[in-house]
């Protein structure tokens, strides 16, 4: 669902900004599809730190992102890059050697354009893994809730401060999005263990934080994002659990990785064949679906299964 929502916003919202919806009326809600990220951050540290339950090797838990996050990276990027170079997109064009640079998935610190606006969220995680495999390295994991209301503190004066105004030292040091990961940390302890008085102290932080350092709206739309997880270890959302979100929950990945560029192109190419604005987002939206799933089951999946084998057979 929340990549749906970016996915209207991008087609919506940013495409209306980019190169204009002038025959449809664009609603200013959809900019806060845009937030679907937001929700991005809370369920990685949910389900990472679900993941080191049995206390891997910091290198099987590198191995095992690396497995996560590249196959399908590099495919979508391929994919993209093809589109974008053969049919054009107006201030979307890289040359091969940036397009090159995108392969590290590194370009955030590289000061290299994204080959696709979406990936500046990868170099988020990354960072995330980058801190979460050094406190597994120090097996430190256990002190979590304590380091991570520390880290929050820090990173409440560091952005009040404007000290630090670099987007790559911003990003690295996870300074606007650690409350998002950490939260999703808190509850998946929840889930586990209990709510005790120690983490809704450290949710509340977390929440305290978002509202002392994000805008209004920001704040108002992650509160709503804390309300969801609250609601998930009450039981509520069971509904959820419905197949069809199932099946989009396990494409969701590479939706979000090949939607943008491609869509934009889709969409434009269906509004010059004259296919209304409306319909021509409507198939844009479809075909990415349909990417989407043809790159998780005819790739995504077979390679991470082939990956694990020979991460079997090297033991």
């Amino acid at each position: 669902m929340a990549a749906i929502a970016v996915l209207i916003y991008h087609y919506v919202y940013r495409y209306n900004e980019l190169y204009g919806h002038p025959s449809i009326w664009v609603p200013w809600q959809t900019v806060y599809g845009l937030h679907g990220i937001t929700l991005f951050f809370m369920i990685s540290g949910f389900v990472i730190y679900m993941s080191l339950r049995g206390k891997p090797s910091i290198k099987r838990f590198a191995w095992s992102r690396f497995c996560r996050l590249y196959p399908a990276y590099w495919l979508a990027l391929l994919l993209t890059l093809c589109a974008v170079w053969t049919l054009g997109l107006p201030g979307r064009e890289i040359s091969p050697g940036q397009a090159l640079l995108n392969v590290s998935m590194l370009q955030s610190w590289l000061g290299v354009p994204h080959a696709d606006g979406v990936y500046w969220t990868l170099g988020i995680e990354l960072s995330f893994y980058l801190w979460i495999g050094l406190l597994l390295a120090l097996r430190a994991l256990k002190s979590i809730v304590l380091l991570g209301n520390l880290w929050l503190g820090v990173t409440v004066l560091l952005s009040l401060s404007g000290v630090v105004d670099s987007g790559a030292l911003n990003q690295t040091l996870l300074l606007n999005f650690w409350p998002y990961f950490f939260a999703g940390i808190l509850f998946y302890r929840a889930h586990e263990e209990g709510l005790n008085r120690w983490k809704a102290l450290s949710l509340g932080a977390c929440l305290g934080a978002i509202w002392l350092t994000m805008p209004l709206d920001t704040a108002l739309i992650a509160s709503g994002f804390f309300v969801v997880f609250a609601g998930m270890l009450a039981g509520w959302l069971k509904p959820l659990g419905h197949p069809l979100l199932r099946w989009l929950g396990g494409i969701s990945y590479c939706l979000y990785l090949i939607h943008q560029n491609v869509g934009y192109i889709a969409i434009r190419e269906l509004k010059d064949m004259g296919v209304h604005a409306y319909w021509a987002i409507f198939w844009a939206g479809a075909i990415a679906l349909a990417l989407a799933a043809a790159m998780t089951y005819g790739f995504e999946r077979p390679v991470a299964r082939a990956l694990k084998r020979r991460s079997s057979t090297d033991k």
